[in-house]
């Protein structure tokens, strides 16, 4: 028997926006959950795709799930910094946090987790924080703030949800209770794709025979795509039919990008297709040989999909730790060493394929429903303590 649980889940960004992996998360949370028979209502923001655009939908019932968006003061600063300044939402919460049973924060350094956090604690309604690898910030303002607000909103969670082993020392640091520590992954919906390698290639003009190092993600800084261009470079003198593809939207790093591939002398063989969705996006996977993303935080839902259409990953040590990569779906190496493990799996026809089937294989591990069953029992541990 399910025992209905009414839930407040806060996120900076919520769809119908379709830019970014927590938005992603946050909504199929919301929607798992509806689906359990819990009453879910969230609050967000109006932040759109790109600083010009604000989402125009109006508060209401979203696929059973209720959503009170909140006008940003500042669409630049919500989108270029993530810096969501939700006018009206402090005077809300302050007339309706006592109604739900737990809250869950999709965000931390944010105005919306230090509102979240002043009226839970007056409200005694316990709350998960769900950082998705923005806990590491060695910025003067992060800095400042988690000493004057992160610490706390860290110190009195219900739990803390890391997504990796890297997220839970982080946690630690900032004095979260070990005991609250749950490390739960991003999930996935998944349906093998039945796309054959030739549909993109087709669209794009490349080769059959050439092979396909793949790039999927945000194109900002600390995404480290200039490690990947540079190691690309390297590769181009070793081998000759290979080509990059870069896919994502522009976060302030496609000139820098694109300026870089020409200094090398590699431009003709650097694609940067912009964001794709949907088949689209699905095709760029399916025609690549191998994944690679240099730097990331937390866990990428990119890298689930890579696995879903069997494609080897490779990753950099200055990365978050996933330890089920390395020497299983990929490898996990130092940067001087990336153009090497890029030329091993495009080289060996048999080790290519072993890192596939494992990638299928590991998949299931993250199947959403699992996840939610998991996050669901989290939820009654905190609403049977709040009874007691």
């Amino acid at each position: 028997m399910v025992i209905e649980i009414n839930i407040l889940i806060v996120s900076g960004s919520f769809p119908p926006r379709s830019f970014g992996g927590v938005t992603s998360v946050a909504y199929n949370i919301s929607k798992k959950l509806v689906d359990k028979g819990h009453d879910i209502t969230v609050y967000t923001t109006d932040a759109g795709n790109d600083i010009h655009t604000r989402l125009s939908v109006k508060s209401g019932l979203l696929e059973g799930i209720n959503v009170k968006y909140f006008k940003n003061i500042s669409n630049y600063l919500a989108f270029k910094y993530r810096l969501y300044l939700p006018f009206g939402m402090a005077e809300y919460i302050k007339r309706h946090i006592a109604k739900f049973d737990v809250i869950h924060m999709c965000e931390y350094r944010s105005i919306m987790s230090v509102l979240i956090h002043y009226y839970s604690m007056k409200n005694k309604v316990p709350y998960v924080i769900q950082a998705h690898g923005s806990l590491q910030n060695n910025t003067m303002v992060g800095r400042y703030f988690d000493l004057f607000c992160g610490i706390h909103i860290i110190k009195d969670a219900g739990k803390c949800f890391a997504l990796n082993n890297t997220e839970k020392y982080q946690y630690e640091k900032l004095r979260a209770d070990i005991k609250s520590i749950e490390i739960i992954p991003n999930g996935i919906d998944y349906v093998f794709s039945n796309w054959t390698k030739y549909e993109f290639r087709k669209r794009y003009g490349i080769l059959d025979e050439e092979k396909i190092v793949l790039f999927l993600g945000r194109l900002h800084k600390s995404k480290g795509i200039e490690i990947l261009v540079d190691a690309f470079a390297k590769l181009t003198t070793l081998i000759s039919e290979v080509r990059l593809v870069i896919v994502g939207p522009d976060d302030g790093y496609d000139y820098e990008i694109r300026r870089r591939a020409h200094l090398l002398n590699i431009e003709s063989k650097v694609l940067l297709t912009g964001p794709l969705y949907g088949d689209e996006k699905m095709m760029a996977y399916c025609a690549a040989d191998v994944f690679v993303s240099p730097s990331f935080k937390g866990l990428p839902l990119t890298f689930l999909e890579a696995c879903i259409c069997g494609l080897p990953i490779i990753t950099t040590k200055i990365s978050d730790e996933l330890d089920w990569i390395d020497n299983n779906v990929g490898y996990i190496v130092d940067e001087q060493d990336l153009a090497k493990a890029i030329l091993k799996i495009l080289l060996d026809n048999d080790l290519r394929e072993t890192f596939s089937n494992n990638a299928r294989n590991m998949i299931s591990y993250f199947e959403w429903d699992k996840i939610i069953d998991y996050i669901e029992s989290k939820y009654n541990e905190l609403v049977k303590h709040r009874e007691v």
